[in-house]
């Protein structure tokens, strides 16, 4: 099973030890998001960061666990992709959703808009990474039914989110169904954020279903992912942001590599 970690981001020194220690562990892949502030603290942004990264690290793969359209116009996004798939040396991945968190957009005073509204400026994102970069793989992290028809349309992979964990079977069902006739089988994902603790903030944990993500010991948290490959994940987007999360990621690192 593939294994790629969200790193500890809360600064540029402590991404960049952490990305190179990811490095030299052997992830598949890093990845960073997409938000301006998240559990009420700023964030580096996404697009700048995974310059960065390309530019201290020679071998992992760069993701964007997940780009939200609404933060800028198509075209711009697209110049970024294609201006950062080459600085990687073909090393990106372009995760792209439909943006959620609603509290966000109104803190940093960007417009929402309706669902409808946000899933066509992510197919127009989409369509517009693919005419300025063919090359870069196209990642989906969205998983509601307009949202998978789209990743049938256009995905290299699909990522299913935390917030979609209650529903997990239901939407690896729907997008086997959306995808059998493809000749190239879209990979699949999942975001599991490791929990050592209970959360501070239990709006946040409601909504990612950390109660479905994983917890306890390695044992425990390998079980949890032999589940999820079960239902056909062929990777896990591990995510160690949290006190602690991040060692733990390395320890589980060999054993998820074996499932």
């Amino acid at each position: 099973m593939r294994a790629l970690v969200f790193p500890p981001a809360h600064d540029w020194t402590m991404l960049r030890v952490a990305t190179l220690e990811a490095e030299r562990a052997g992830f598949d892949g890093v990845l960073v998001g997409d938000h301006v502030w998240m559990l009420g603290r700023p964030r580096l942004e996404a697009l700048s960061t995974v310059g960065a990264l390309a530019a201290i690290t020679t071998r992992i793969s760069l993701g964007l666990g997940v780009l939200s359209p609404s933060f800028r116009a198509p075209a711009v996004t697209a110049r970024a992709i294609a201006t950062l798939y080459e600085v990687s040396g073909g090393r990106l991945r372009a995760g792209v959703g439909a943006g959620a968190d609603e509290a966000e957009h109104q803190r940093a005073d960007i417009p929402f808009g309706s669902p409808g509204d946000r899933l066509r400026q992510m197919e127009r994102t989409i369509r517009a990474i693919k005419d300025a970069c063919s090359d870069v793989p196209i990642v989906i992290g969205a998983s509601g039914d307009r949202a998978l028809a789209l990743v049938a349309r256009y995905a290299d992979e699909w990522n299913c989110g935390a917030t979609y964990l209650d529903r997990i079977d239901d939407r690896v069902r729907r997008v086997s169904a959306l995808t059998a006739h493809l000749e190239t089988p879209v990979l699949r994902t999942v975001n599991m954020p490791i929990q050592l603790g209970a959360s501070q903030d239990d709006a946040f944990a409601r909504r990612h279903n950390l109660h479905l993500a994983l917890h306890g010991d390695v044992e425990a948290m390998i079980g949890r992912l032999r589940e999820i490959r079960g239902l056909g994940f062929d990777g896990v987007w591990l995510g160690a942001q949290a006190p602690g999360a991040f060692e733990r990621a390395l320890e589980l690192l060999p054993r998820v590599k074996e499932l």
